[in-house]
């Protein structure tokens, strides 16, 4: 272990070194942002800089402290001086880092989100206000976007420092800021969004046995949570002198009145119905509301009704719902640790639900915390993570810093670590409420519109279908087709109509040509497709020049002929509209043709795919199932959940190199962080794969990574994510059949070495372990297991049986168990134990999947095994704790007519997904009803 003893310490262009007795660093998650060094110098220092207070405090004023092992040549502190003690022999200097000057700086602005570039972003008026402000450098590395999901609509600064309001904002939405030495940037992000790039090794870097912590005193895996309410209708019916409390001067209800309407007459039932009006303020009304008393009065003095007549009221009153969540897991780990709660302050079901489901997940395992002593890994800062390794206590896990102090002289660096930081202000919840607490505060005539949807929800609806909605207001992402315009400027536009025409996510991308010439670089068709998934009316809209030459139509193909209508578009020459209500016969998609007007024989055809409909290859789901990666066709859409009966359809994607093609399958991150798509080819190179990294910034999916692709001649290519997020593998058809990548510092990813032993074919299978430790890869040649050591993968000894063509494979959350399934063969499922290192058949159930088997699964609680097929059974369960029996009739409707190429469960099992290729509409949902799993239907919109 190679300890960092050397310092050097520079005070105005002076180096200073030999005179510096100590120095101590320490900063702790919980402090001011501002990082603080307590210098203590010899007095002697005087010989070469002048230590007055004038010298020391005068603006160009600096102090810089580097350490190293050898020079001192890393830098760990850039900052000025804040306070001097001046003592018999030595000068103490307290000093802070360059994020300091905000708190010497006062900003007056009002930042609207209508009129301000930064339109709301939280991040984004960060960023203008430290550049506004100051002269510390923020760019789009260090700050962070924070979205367009909870936006401000006014951030008022009145006279205020810039640190204040920046911490305002930061506050606002749970993030940190600090200032970094080594980049001279100030950074803005969420708590823990750092991984350091190190590792905490017991054995390598850590100079005493590391002692945990484990608290288990604020335990709690079952919650109940008191004081939301929900508006419900209903009808109370009755007749004056018969019904009890149906009277000529009053109407009492069963429950406090919100919204009332009232019918009152002779006839049986009434038709009439009666007005409503506020007490003391309305002249001319019938009845009025005692929400105190829940009676309708009447006000007799205009209307008194019969001493028969009969009464219909129909009103809505707000009704308590107690939200309940639970992790099953902790519960079987620790037994039942129940908790009651009551907030008043959290009323909307939605935001109880979320609330309750954070609160869970925050408190339903031990906290387990320590202090380590650790040698020269630089880059430690709280609030980042860090993964920890410790063969001692078998840690092998990811930690957040709480603290961290370094001294010189140097003995060891101090860091303070935790398993999860616990804190309500770090909620989803609170960061919507202070957002509209912000809000409030600010606001000047204008309306709030900031919503806040939960990400997770176990609770079963009664609706009877899945709703996927895509918002038509943002629906256009475009394609950075520079890179391969140029190749058909000078093409006939009859021999490049396959090239230039292409389907996005309920958008159509073409090039239109005339005469040689690019004249229209967009076109954008946007539809509603109903219920009984057809067509409804289709909205076009084409930019570009001389589009006065064109005539555009529709065509709806019915099955058996496509019936063509006229778009009438208006519009000057450069951007043409125009719609069309469809006839409800277009059930096999539609199709679009131009004709040139200046050339009447040549006609530019092109189809126009089924909105909903992907040819879905893969599936994954983040942790918590807020985030759904469906994969296929050469194209990759993320839904957002919404609740158990919405998905939203999020833009996917920003600005490309290259548009795919070809077949794409993908991977989502466990924290929904990033995404992995990878494509087959791209246009214009069909042997050529992409792998595009996507990371998420708020609701968006946007580029931030294109990597080479390691070979050529690929069809399907599939990726697998580690849990931690740190590594993904890429199993091809071709080439080295197994490639992986590492995640640095930015996000990015870059190749490691090969493993000595690579896969002997093509590669149609893989799956990361959950504790990381071993990837399992499947395909003609069976099953291969690596064990990963750090950046190193190395092949274990095979099982003594291989199983058949392996497909598909899932790990038990233990990592004990690993089943896979066969594409062919006799035995099409095998169950294999781990022991240690070692591999070995454990069983091969029976089954009652036919033909082809691909998918595999295990619930979250690996007591079921769920199997996927082209035939017999498509969907079939298996008890796991009774050898792998069928368990007959667990999903109500399997039927479909073609194969299932993936499947997830998310909701604690309550919701089942898969996806089909080639058969509409290429994704099923499925719900848990007690021990049934029902299909339910799925009714895609897009919002125009």
């Amino acid at each position: 272990m190679s300890n960092p003893k050397k310092t050097k310490v520079i005070l105005n262009d002076t180096d200073i070194t030999d005179f510096v007795l100590e120095w101590n660093y320490d900063v702790t998650y919980t402090d001011s942002y501002i990082t603080s060094v307590s210098l203590l110098l010899a007095n002697s220092v005087n010989n070469v800089i002048s230590t007055t207070e004038t010298d020391l405090l005068r603006k160009e004023s600096y102090i810089e402290i580097y350490r190293g092992v050898t020079t001192a040549d890393t830098i760990l502190f850039k900052g000025v001086i804040a306070e001097i003690k001046y003592g018999k022999s030595q000068i103490n200097l307290l000093c802070y880092d360059k994020l300091y000057i905000t708190k010497k700086r006062k900003i007056t602005y009002s930042y609207d989100k209508d009129i301000d570039p930064s339109a709301g972003v939280v991040s984004e008026i960060f960023k203008d206000i430290i550049t506004r402000k100051t002269d510390l450098v923020v760019d789009t590395d260090s700050v962070q976007y924070s979205g367009t999901v909870n936006i401000l609509n006014k951030f008022i600064c009145k006279s205020e420092s810039v640190f204040d309001k920046c911490k305002d904002l930061a506050e606002a939405i749970g993030w940190i800021f600090y200032y970094n030495p080594e980049t001279d940037k100030v950074y803005f992000e969420p708590k823990g969004y750092v991984n350091n790039e190190y590792v905490i090794n017991s054995a390598q870097n850590v100079t005493n046995p590391i002692i945990w912590r484990v608290d288990e005193t604020s335990v709690f895996n079952t919650l109940e949570l008191q004081g939301a309410e929900k508006e419900v209708s209903t009808i109370e019916t009755g007749r004056i002198g018969t019904t009890p409390g149906y009277t000529t001067s009053e109407i009492q209800l069963s429950n406090e009145p919100k919204i009332v309407r009232v019918l009152c007459g002779a006839s049986n039932p009434p038709t009439t119905e009666r007005t409503i009006g506020v007490r003391n303020k309305d002249v001319d009304f019938d009845a009025y509301v005692d929400e105190n008393k829940r009676q309708i009065v009447w006000n007799t003095s205009v209307y008194t009704p019969g001493a028969s007549d009969y009464v219909i009221v129909e009103y809505t009153y707000l009704k308590s719902v107690p939200i309940f969540a639970t992790d099953y897991d902790s519960v079987d780990l620790y037994d039942i640790k129940d908790k009651t709660i009551f907030r008043t302050d959290i009323t909307e079901v939605k935001d109880a639900e979320l609330y309750a489901l954070e609160y869970i997940n925050d408190y339903k395992d031990p906290v387990r915390s320590a202090t380590v002593s650790v040698v020269n890994i630089p880059n430690l800062y709280p609030g980042q993570k860090i993964l920890v390794i410790d063969d001692l206590h078998n840690i092998n896990d990811v930690f957040f810093i709480t603290r961290v102090t370094k001294k010189y002289p140097f003995t060891a660096d101090v860091v303070e670590i935790t398993s999860k930081i616990q804190g309500e202000e770090n909620y989803l919840f609170y960061v919507s409420k202070k957002l509209r607490e912000l809000d409030r505060y600010n606001k000047v005539d204008f309306t709030s519109l900031i919503h806040s949807y939960p990400l997770y929800n176990p609770y079963i609806y009664e609706n009877e279908y899945v709703s996927i909605t895509k918002n038509g207001t943002d629906i256009y992402r475009s394609y950075n087709y520079n890179n391969y315009i140029e190749t058909f400027v000078n093409t006939d536009l009859k021999n490049i109509s396959e090239t230039t025409g292409m389907w996005i996510d309920g958008v159509v991308g073409a090039y239109l040509f005339k005469d040689n010439v690019l004249v229209s670089k967009r076109f954008i068709l946007a539809n509603y497709v109903t219920n009984n998934n057809y067509y409804k009316k289709l909205n076009v809209s084409i930019e570009g020049s001389g589009l006065d030459d064109i005539t555009f139509y529709l065509g709806e193909d019915n099955g058996t002929t496509i019936n063509y209508s006229e778009v009438n578009l208006t519009g000057p020459a450069t951007k043409k509209t125009g719609s069309v209500l469809t006839s409800n016969s277009n059930k096999n998609g539609v199709v679009w043709k131009i004709n040139r007007t200046d050339d009447p024989d040549y006609t530019y055809n092109y189809e126009i795919k089924d909105y909903p409909f992907l040819n879905g290859i893969t599936l994954s789901v983040s942790q918590f199932g807020e985030y759904i990666l469906w994969a296929g066709s050469g194209r990759v859409r993320v839904l957002k959940k919404i609740d158990n009966n919405e998905y939203e359809l999020l833009d996917l994607y920003n600005v490309f190199n290259y548009p795919p093609g070809g077949i794409a399958t993908g991977d989502i991150a466990k924290d929904a962080s990033f995404a992995i798509t990878v494509y087959s080819s791209k246009w214009g190179a069909p042997t050529t794969g992409l792998i595009y990294i996507l990371k998420r910034n708020g609701d968006f999916f946007n580029y931030l990574q294109e990597i080479e692709y390691p070979t050529t001649g690929t069809s399907i290519d599939m990726c697998s994510i580690s849990n931690d997020g740190n590594y993904f593998a890429l199993g091809t058809s071709a080439g080295d059949y197994l490639y992986w990548y590492k995640k640095g510092i930015d996000g990015k990813f870059t190749a490691l070495s090969a493993p000595a032993t690579l896969p002997p074919n093509v590669v149609v299978g893989l799956k990361w372990s959950n504790n990381d430790n071993y990837l399992a890869v499947t395909g003609s040649f069976g099953l291969i297991i690596y064990k990963r050591t750090g950046d190193t993968i190395t092949k274990l000894a095979d099982p003594s049986e291989q199983p058949s063509p392996g497909a598909s494979c899932a790990w038990t959350k233990d990592d004990k168990y690993l089943a896979i399934s066969s594409y062919s063969g006799t035995d099409k499922l095998a169950i294999y134990e781990r022991t240690n290192d070692d591999f070995e058949l454990y069983l091969k159930p029976s089954i009652v999947n036919t033909g082809t088997v691909r998918p595999v699964i295990y619930s979250s609680d690996d007591k079921v095994l769920f199997l996927a097929s082209t035939s017999g059974t498509r969907l079939a369960a298996y008890d796991v704790t009774n050898n792998y029996t069928n368990i007959p009739d667990y999903f109500s409707d399997t039927t479909l007519d073609n194969t299932f190429n993936s499947i997830i469960i998310t909701n604690n099992d309550l919701t089942f997904v898969a996806c089909t290729y080639a058969v509409y509409p290429g994704i099923k949902f499925y719900r848990k009803d007690y021990k049934k799993i029902s299909k339910i239907d799925i009714k895609y919109e897009v919002s125009l």
